[in-house]
């Protein structure tokens, strides 16, 4: 049986609500200037290259 982490659930989402807000206001700036279509790809690529080692792990 495993152990219940709570604080680090507390932790992720405390650094999703802060990290979210950011990525969708630096898409607002940078999309006046980059294509629509290269700025997703980025930003999914970038999700995926942080996301990927996290489910990796656990």
């Amino acid at each position: 049986m495993t152990q219940d982490k709570p604080l680090l659930g507390v932790f992720l989402m405390l650094g999703f609500c802060v990290v979210a807000p950011m990525g969708d206001a630096i898409a607002k700036i940078i999309g006046q200037s980059v294509p629509l279509g290269e700025l997703l790809l980025v930003r999914f690529a970038v999700q995926a290259i942080i996301l990927i080692p996290v489910v990796w792990f656990t």
